[in-house]
């Protein structure tokens, strides 16, 4: 809902109107409602052609001639007995603050620009500085005067040194002036950018510990970036033919700015190649370890180390950074050349993977997984195995991918110390069977000795025949379930047991030396006896451990 302009609201007004004429497309009710009543603004958009307000001051710039200006006293006058408070035109007797958004608005379509108190002229590319003067200056500014003609030679060079392509002859077409603007406010971010997070890299980028671009060009770099953000900001603003009367910037300073952008350019993209260098030489470095001494591919390796840590990528030719690049490239292909050839080496095949995979799902794995925790049993014949079964290696999908970022990305495997399994599948499932049947034979074994015998008189029946069941083969130890129910009861009838352990350290400390037959049975039957002590024989149960520890 619109109200009218009084005393009250009539500087919010102007200053709204003024608001409006220097940004038509932002929403603006009262400033809006003003340019309608001075017939500036229709169909949507600003538009002096029907405004007499405008038109008489483009008659009389006009009469005045090419290159002449229309001065204050010209346009406006100070009302008499005012004390110089009110000032109107001299052709349509409105207020000088009319008359000022009246200036505003020609000011933003190109048609005049206009020079203020202070001596500061303002046209279309920096309108925006109206919306901010001081009221004074409404009856304060200096003069009026027609906007100076297009440099033609001067857009063409700049639009094809910074847009990409000769705009010059196209400047009729309101969408070149959206590629200008469009264009150029890219550029200024790409130009924020580099002043911000890039110039910090650039500084820190380091090849092998050693500062690759020097503080000359840095310091040349934060000095000049800041001018060609600004050029581009003010490029962004000529958003119409009218407006880009006003480029006009020197030849010698387009040069140096072109200067400016093309430094950046290359510097960007000697950085992407610092980064790659950077990239190769670490991990050639690292994977040095991984390859044998004296080869030949280590011989390269150092070769082309030295080759680029002495390297100026900076100040070499493209030629020069490409062909090490290259080299250093080939030579990392040639490291993992190797690397997949011994790891696939110790690798199973499909065929093998299969046969692997029968074993994990076999019910002897299963079984012999959960009784090599039975107090009867020495698991260290089972964890022998279960090493020479891990050294049969799955190869890993995502190795070929990874290899390309990392020299090693394999855990636990060495190019030069892994080997492959010393024993074909055939062969550990037939261990593993063989230690299925003796741990067996084993549990039945204790289940007949004479002391679980004597214990199972006292238990109950289902006891008996579940221990009797095991004996005559009734009973099968093949699953998860009959395994674990087989532990719980052995745990049941030798609660009075005794374990006594011998570990490799007290077999170490016994047996330093070499003995005859005699002094060897003497010596253990010692040991055992000093490991008993007191307790009841037919109640200990004698446990070798291939290690200290019971999960070895």
């Amino acid at each position: 809902m619109r109200s009218d302009i009084t005393n009250s609201n009539r500087e919010r007004f102007i200053r709204n109107a003024i608001a409006k004429a220097v940004k038509p497309d932002a929403a603006n009710s009262e400033g809006e409602a003003v340019l309608l009543g001075l017939k500036l603004f229709s169909g949507g958009q600003l538009n002096a052609d029907t405004c007499d307000f405008a038109n008489s001051l483009i008659d009389k710039l006009e009469e005045k001639g090419e290159g002449m200006v229309l001065n204050r006293d010209e346009i406006i006058v100070a009302v008499a007995d005012s004390n110089e408070s009110i000032w109107r035109t001299l052709d349509f007797n409105i207020e000088a603050d009319l008359e000022f958004v009246v200036l505003t608005a020609m000011v933003q379509l190109g048609l005049i620009e206009i020079k203020l108190s202070n001596g500061s002229v303002v046209n279309a590319s920096n309108v925006d500085t109206l919306r901010n003067v001081d009221k004074s200056e409404y009856f304060m500014f200096s003069l009026i005067k027609k906007p100076q003609g297009i440099n033609i030679p001067l857009v063409r060079r700049v639009t094809k040194s910074f847009i990409g392509q000769d705009l010059s002859n196209k400047l009729d077409f309101t969408d070149t002036f959206a590629t200008i603007s469009n264009k150029a406010r890219e550029l200024a971010a790409q130009v924020a950018t580099f002043q911000g997070r890039m110039m910090n890299e650039l500084a820190e980028i380091t090849i092998a510990g050693r500062k690759v671009f020097g503080e000359e060009l840095l310091h040349y770099l934060r000095l000049e970036t800041p001018a060609l953000k600004g050029f581009y900001d003010q490029l962004a603003t000529y958003t119409s033919k009218a407006k880009i009367r006003n480029l006009q910037i020197p030849l010698d300073r387009i040069a140096r700015l072109e200067e400016v952008q093309k430094l950046i350019n290359d510097t960007k993209l000697r950085m992407g190649v610092v980064r790659k260098l950077s990239d190769l030489i670490n991990y050639l470095t690292s994977a040095k370890q991984y390859v044998p001494a004296g080869s030949n591919l280590m011989t390269n390796l150092d070769r082309q180390i030295e080759a680029a840590l002495v390297f100026d990528p900076v100040n070499s030719s493209e030629q020069e950074v490409n062909a090490l690049q290259t080299s250093l490239a080939e030579t990392k292909q040639a490291y993992i050349d190797y690397f997949l050839l011994r790891y696939n080496a110790v690798c199973l095949n499909d065929i093998q993977q299969g046969e692997r995979n029968a074993v994990l799902n076999s019910s002897e794995y299963r079984v012999c997984q959960i009784l090599r925790d039975c107090t009867i049993l020495n698991p260290a014949v089972f964890t022998s195995w279960l090493s020479d079964f891990t050294r049969l290696r799955v190869p890993q999908p995502s190795v070929n991918s990874d290899i390309q970022n990392f020299p090693n990305p394999i855990s636990g495997f060495n190019p030069i110390s892994s080997t492959p399994s010393q024993k074909t599948i055939t062969e550990l499932r037939q261990e593993l069977e063989n230690i299925y049947r003796s741990w067996h034979q084993d549990i039945i074994d204790f289940l007949n000795s004479q002391h679980t015998q004597d214990t199972l008189k006292l238990l109950k029946e289902e006891d008996r025949s579940y221990a009797q069941g095991i004996t005559n083969g009734l009973v099968q130890i093949d699953s998860d379930y009959s395994a674990r129910t087989v532990i719980e009861f052995i745990k049941h009838v030798s609660q009075d047991l005794e374990e006594v352990e011998i570990t490799p350290a007290v077999l170490n400390e016994q047996f330093s030396r070499a003995m005859s037959v005699d002094e060897f049975t003497a010596r253990m039957d010692r040991l055992v006896m000093n490991l008993i002590g007191s307790k009841k024989r037919d109640k200990v149960r004698i446990i070798f451990r291939l290690n200290n520890s019971d999960n070895e």
